[in-house]
């Protein structure tokens, strides 16, 4: 069949056309492309941040800023180890919680308990301090839990403390007893709180969640709870603060804790990066660096973004990392942390010693 000139030209066309259409064809092929990576790497970052609200940007500490102390070598109620603690900024006191020391009868308690039994009870001594480490009073909390980290709220002249309470003993660790829920209540010097007292405010922000403790970032106005789910991985969830007081148990942000880390010591949170604290007692005789290391966490995404060897305290004869805080200088924000020592060679009761770092610098 003969082709017209019409034909032709109309053929012609349509095979430029086509031509030209492969460049476009290819660019929103590449567009298509880009667009699926960047959905795939949202939904990651949302798991990992569990798709919560946001919590507003700020700087995070620079971990490899110089460590600075703030007490060394302190008594504290107890000869045990310190545990957690925390600041109240407003009228500048430390409250230190530890497990409450054995041969002592407290309040309507029949008889006098030994170390081990306490531990599992999950009996706490708290020591009030002076920024400069001088023991102002004191409180007990009978059935609480272990006291690796411990929240203060001030109201007033009245430091309010976040702890965990309701203390069970854990089949993993058969000889702590650690707490099933958050509680307030008032620091009253001398006071003998029994877990049962009806002055406690109780708190449950997870349903289900065993392993509780507390840290509150007043600057903020943030409670940060770690917690542990179905005996297996912790997390850590961010409230606002006056919403779990009112019982509203929404999270800003859930994350997981960050696989690889050693014994877990602490922790503590400032605007939208947590800070993690692990490592084990050591010897400056035997193991001068010791093994503590800070771990940074981006709230908002959940990616561990810093980690460090902590070397703060090297001349402590015995070192255990024990506790973090955010103290409030001012404007000035300081990371704080804390180690267990002995008072000397020959004696092993403990003192109570806190460091800290203050550099911030622009985080990811």
């Amino acid at each position: 069949m003969k082709i017209s000139s019409k034909q032709k030209v109309k053929s012609a066309v349509n095979e430029v056309l086509s031509r030209k259409q492969l460049p476009f064809r290819k660019k929103l092929f590449l567009s298509i492309v880009i667009v699926l990576a960047l959905i795939a790497l949202a939904v990651a970052l949302l798991q990992n941040g569990k798709g919560n609200a946001y919590i507003p940007i700020s700087k995070k500490f620079d971990l490899l800023d110089a460590d600075n102390p703030l007490i060394t070598g302190k008594v504290l109620t107890d000869p045990t180890l310190q545990q957690g603690y925390s600041f109240d900024n407003t009228n500048n006191h430390i409250y230190m919680v530890q497990i409450t020391n054995a041969g002592q009868k407290l309040g309507t308690e029949t008889r006098i308990y030994n170390s081990a039994e306490r531990s599992i009870k999950g009996d706490l001594t708290v020591t009030k301090l002076s920024t400069d480490g001088t023991i102002l009073g004191k409180m007990y909390l009978i059935g609480f839990g272990h006291g690796v980290s411990i929240g203060v709220e001030p109201v007033g002249t009245t430091a309010y403390l976040w702890t965990e309470v309701d203390a069970v003993a854990d089949k993993h660790e058969p000889n702590n007893g650690f707490g099933t829920k958050l509680a307030r209540f008032p620091f009253v010097d001398n006071q003998v709180l029994v877990n049962t007292d009806p002055s406690i405010a109780k708190y449950a922000p997870v349903a289900g969640a065993d392993r509780t403790t507390v840290n509150i970032d007043m600057a903020n106005g943030l409670l940060t709870m770690r917690y542990r789910l179905n005996e297996t991985l912790f997390h850590f969830s961010v409230f606002n603060l006056n919403d779990v007081k009112a019982g509203n148990f929404k999270p800003l942000a859930t994350v997981d804790q960050p696989t690889g880390l050693g014994v877990f010591q602490g922790f503590a949170s400032y605007g939208s990066y947590l800070y993690l604290l692990d490592g084990t007692a050591t010897n400056v005789n035997t193991n001068p660096n010791g093994n503590t290391y800070i771990t940074t966490v981006n709230l908002n995404t959940g990616l561990q973004v810093d980690r460090a060897l902590i070397n703060a305290g090297k001349e402590l004869l015995f070192r255990e990392p024990e506790g973090m805080a955010i103290q409030n200088v001012g404007s000035t924000a300081r990371l704080s942390f804390g180690f267990g020592s002995y008072r000397s060679s020959a004696d092993t009761r403990k003192h109570a010693n806190i460091y800290y770092k203050d550099a911030l610098i622009t985080g990811h």
